[in-house]
């Protein structure tokens, strides 16, 4: 009849189809491949009240756990150690540790450099420097 929209969804689309966000939004939609259908059900989310509460409170970077990628002994100048005379002489090394971010954190939260460092700090008691890539990967160096 007039005046009615009757929402079609065709899986026989060669080329595929797009159901954009706006007829998601408010829906819980799951795909189910396997079986050729899509299930819809209203959300209980409710996204305006979970932004606003982020962008008072912020949301910090999460970073995975730290993986040894260059150890202290692999990153110093061994060459002296063959010369008697600087037998007393400290070596200088650097730890290079590596960590993934998991999420880069939203709003006002902290960095992954700063949960990185303080992390780091409230652990093992030092500072180091951090140098995250932007691309998902940051270092420390200790």
């Amino acid at each position: 009849s007039k005046g009615t929209y009757t929402p079609r969804i065709y899986f026989t689309e060669t080329q595929g189809g797009v159901i954009g966000s706006n007829a998601m939004q408010g829906h819980n939609v799951l795909f189910d491949w396997e079986n050729k259908r899509v299930g819809f059900a209203e959300s209980s989310c409710e996204y305006q009240n979970d932004a606003s509460q982020s962008a008072d409170n912020g949301v910090d970077c999460q970073l995975g756990a730290p993986s040894l990628t260059v150890s202290c002994s692999d990153s110093a100048d061994l060459s002296d150690c063959n010369n008697n005379r600087n037998a007393n002489k400290a070596m200088k090394g650097v730890e290079v540790w590596t960590r993934i971010v998991q999420s880069p954190g939203l709003y006002q939260g902290l960095t992954c450099e700063q949960v990185s460092a303080s992390e780091n700090e409230a652990s093992y008691g030092g500072k180091m420097d951090v140098q995250c890539d932007g691309r998902g990967i940051c270092r420390e160096f200790r």
